[in-house]
Parts: C-alpha cells; structure tokens; sequence
C-alpha cells in the first residue's frame, strides 16, 4: 500500500508485478468569456427608431447561457431600462454578435456556461451639419388687430429648397406670433406687409489662409 496524505483519486497500473498508484490532480473550472470586445457588439446606428421616436434610454442588464461551441443560446433581462424596446435590441443583438470562449469543467472540457454584463443605451448625438449657401424672401401681411396672416415665400434658392418648401402661399404663420399692430400718423392701426430676407453665402477659403487656421487651433 501507497501511503498519502493527499486526497485525490490512484489510477493503479500492474507492472511488472509492482502497483504503481499516480495521483489525477482535477482541474480549475474556467468561466466563459467573450473572444471580441463587447463594445463593439453595438452601433449608434442600432438605436430602434421606436426608441428615437420617444427619447427612451436606460441601462440594460443581461444574463446570457453560452453553448460548449461558444455560441449564446438564449438572453434573458435581469434589469430592465425602462423600455420593452431597448431591453429586446439588447439581447437581440448579443445573441446575434456576440461570441465566446466556452467555459469547462475541472477536466478541461467545453461546458455550458453562463455571462453577466450590461449595455448603456444612449441616443446618439449626431454632430449639426455646416450650414449651406442659400437665399429666401418670406412675407406676412400684419393686420390691424396685430395678427399675420396672408404669408408666402416670394423667392427661395439653393440650401432653402428643401422639405417641400416651395415657392408661393404658406399654411404656416403660427411662428409669427401676435403683436402690435402698426400706427398711422395719428395713432390709427394700419395693415403692412413685412418682407423677410435670409441669406446664407459659403466661400473658398485661400489653401495657405486654411493651413494658418488649421495650425492656429
């Protein structure tokens, strides 16, 4: 008989007539982990349009189960952020892009597994476009009660076509509020119509008067 101190399984062996016991010393079980940067499972441009509409953000907590392949097999919610719809994108697309090492057990084989995180849903900020050249002319005829009413746009070009604006009478003149209207000589509210001009001019700049910009900043 071998004596030991340590309590591990023998694998006995005859040979040559002798026992021969050699101690299996049991592995550390190891976690699944992901083989890609989680933080590139998501876009900006994976913001659900639904979530946009109503300005919806929040924290989402997720727990994943992890095939012994490495693939995620089902996502469940363990917080939510407050909206069905962000909560459904985040497991939608962990389950889609997300890949991981697969955990083992103490002999070293791939096993089921399992992963905690959780994602940050904020609504992009979408830097503003410079602005264009263009050219309007708006008008509104101000009774006598102070009120606008009759606006048009007499002219439009370049950057101020856009979202349908077209040339002519305009159903909108609700950004004009009411005001006081406009006196005669003596004192007596009188119509006018009011022209207003908006231009918008875009230059070359000289490529060494760009440069020293660019250097000053």
């Amino acid at each position: 008989m071998i004596a030991s101190s340590m309590k591990v399984p023998l694998v006995s062996a005859l040979a040559a007539g002798t026992m021969i016991a050699v101690p299996s010393f049991a592995g550390t079980p190891r976690a699944a982990s992901p083989i890609s940067n989680p933080g590139t499972w998501m876009t900006p441009s994976d913001y659900p349009p639904e979530a946009l509409r109503t300005d919806s953000v929040g924290l989402s907590r997720f727990t994943v189960t992890i095939s012994p392949d490495g693939a995620v097999t089902s996502c469940s919610i363990r917080e939510s952020s407050g909206s069905d719809v962000l909560d459904r994108k985040t497991c939608e697309l962990v389950i889609l892009r997300a890949r991981f090492r697969p955990a083992t057990n103490a002999v070293g084989k791939p096993t089921v597994g399992s992963w905690s995180s959780s994602v940050r849903w904020q609504i992009p900020k979408v830097p503003a476009k410079p602005p264009a050249a263009g050219f309007s002319v708006f008008s509104a005829l101000i009774g006598t009660d102070g009120a606008a009413t009759d606006c048009q746009f007499e002219q439009l070009e370049g950057a101020a076509i856009q979202g349908g604006v077209k040339v002519g009478p305009s159903p909108n003149c609700n950004f004009m509020p009411i005001q006081s209207p406009y006196l005669d000589a003596q004192g007596r509210p009188v119509a006018k119509r009011v022209r207003y001009t908006r231009r918008i001019e875009v230059f070359d700049v000289p490529a060494q008067q760009a440069k020293d910009v660019s250097q000053a900043n």
